[in-house]
């Protein structure tokens, strides 16, 4: 024998809902009505409304000569085998190898943001300023793949005459720091 809600049998009509009225089995209204404690995450909410942080170098940073650095960057990032230089900078792979730590520090902040002790403008400038910390330490960290015999020869020629060489020469990525001392992040309005 089928049964209708509540276990009653089926009936058609307002008769199936009186009686279950009239055994208590009533059915419960419910109202949403907003409350005081949704504003906290409405106003944190609001302060990440647009906010966009962004990792890298910029127009600003250029070498001496004018060359801008994001394209010194990419060319380190993806390499030039027309010019025999391989890939190396591995912002890619540091990226993919953060993501885990980047996301608990991110939920870290959101939970301060949410709290009230920080805003949304420093959490997201907190995690940009993580990842260029992190980018920069691996950038420090690269030996591989090494550098062409020519290419130390040309920086030990560059020392001998009064250019800025990094302490190993040998090292890929710091020939004069600048690459490394110029990657920063922003934290703006989208």
């Amino acid at each position: 024998r089928p049964t209708g809600a509540f276990g009653l049998p089926p009936r058609r009509g307002r008769l199936r809902w009186r009686r279950a009225e009239r055994w208590g089995l009533g059915m419960a209204r419910v109202r949403r009505v907003p409350g005081p404690a949704g504003q906290p995450l409405k106003a944190a909410l609001a302060g990440l409304n647009g906010l966009e942080g962004k990792v890298g170098w910029f127009k600003s940073a250029v070498y001496p000569d004018g060359t801008p650095t994001a394209l010194v960057a990419a060319v380190q990032e993806y390499g030039w085998p027309e010019h025999n230089i391989p890939p190396r900078l591995g912002m890619r792979a540091t990226a993919a190898e953060k993501q885990g730590e980047w996301g608990q520090w991110a939920e870290g902040v959101s939970k301060q943001v949410l709290a009230g002790s920080m805003t949304g403008y420093t959490a997201m400038d907190s995690l940009g300023g993580k990842a260029a910390g992190d980018l920069r330490k691996h950038i420090a960290n690269v030996t591989s793949p090494p550098l062409k015999p020519d290419t130390v020869k040309a920086r030990l020629r560059g020392r001998d005459q009064g250019n800025v060489v990094s302490i190993t020469i040998a090292k890929p990525l710091v020939h004069t720091g600048y690459l490394l001392n110029s990657l920063t992040h922003v934290t703006e309005k989208a």
